[in-house]
């Protein structure tokens, strides 16, 4: 269950011998930067060789994965909610965003300095939740954003070559991503890539890392929670734009999946009155 306000930092350290062999997803943005080492990121259909100091960056429902390459890896993740970007949504837009940030990321020597500062200072105020560490806390997360947007390269990703079971899964949730607002069954999806529903139902979850019935509800309950902060539409309006063909089945999945009920949601973040 996703928190409505979630903002996690952790660190590991990886040996070579270290991959994720199925793609995942998840509710919530990431940021992914190798600290040390180098490895293979997976990002949809594109593959990605990071190197010490470059940096992902993945929004919600976007299947990736890792494989570690060097001796030694160590990598910091922070994984946060909408409200934490919100405000650098609202100032360039969707566009400019996927184009500039929403990828992965390359930093000279001197950005990745300004970026270590700044991440010293997240981790401080993470850490000690005074009362005023919540906005310390978002101004050092914005100028981290803004930095990256202004003094990163976009790394060019190479496309996977799609002949294989793994990658079929991919072109599926790209096409779910595509066309979440319409009715999508699991026999109309199997049919579509030429499998069997059944075999296509296990290797979703395999190679994916959740059913497909779960993935999908997922990302229209994601959507959905970005529309009940940025428009005045009522929940049912937005649970049909969202692909619910039942507005109480809406209320029932948005409410397990977050914990409060999409009008709870929206009077919690305080953007819609």
């Amino acid at each position: 269950m996703a928190s409505p306000n979630r903002f996690e930092i952790s660190e590991q350290t990886h040996s070579a011998n270290f991959a994720m062999y199925n793609f995942h997803s998840h509710s919530w943005y990431e940021i992914f930067y190798l600290q040390s080492g180098q490895c293979t990121f997976y990002i949809q259909d594109k593959t990605y060789l990071m190197n010490e100091g470059d940096i992902a960056v993945i929004p919600p429902d976007i299947p990736h994965k890792t494989a570690y390459l060097a001796e030694v890896n160590k990598r910091l993740c922070i994984e946060f909610s909408a409200n934490y970007i919100q405000p650098v949504i609202s100032m360039f837009g969707n566009e400019t965003l996927d184009s500039r940030l929403f990828t992965v990321l390359h930093n000279s020597t001197e950005n990745t300095a300004f970026l270590d500062s700044l991440i010293l200072n997240i981790i401080n105020e993470h850490k000690q939740r005074d009362y005023i560490s919540p906005a310390f806390l978002n101004v050092y997360f914005q100028e981290f954003i803004l930095r990256l947007m202004r003094g990163s390269i976009p790394l060019d990703g190479r496309t996977i070559d799609f002949n294989n079971s793994s990658n079929t899964m991919q072109l599926a949730v790209n096409y779910i991503n595509e066309n979440f607002q319409s009715r999508l069954t699991l026999s109309d999806i199997a049919e579509r890539f030429h499998l069997n529903p059944s075999y296509f139902s296990k290797r979703f979850k395999t190679v994916i890392g959740t059913g497909f019935k779960e993935y999908i509800n997922n990302l229209r309950i994601t959507k959905s929670e970005k529309m009940l902060l940025e428009t005045n539409k009522n929940i049912t309006e937005i649970a049909f734009e969202c692909g619910f063909e039942n507005s109480n089945y809406y209320g029932d999945a948005f409410k397990q999946k977050n914990g409060v009920s999409p009008t709870e949601y929206r009077k919690l973040k305080g953007n819609i009155k």
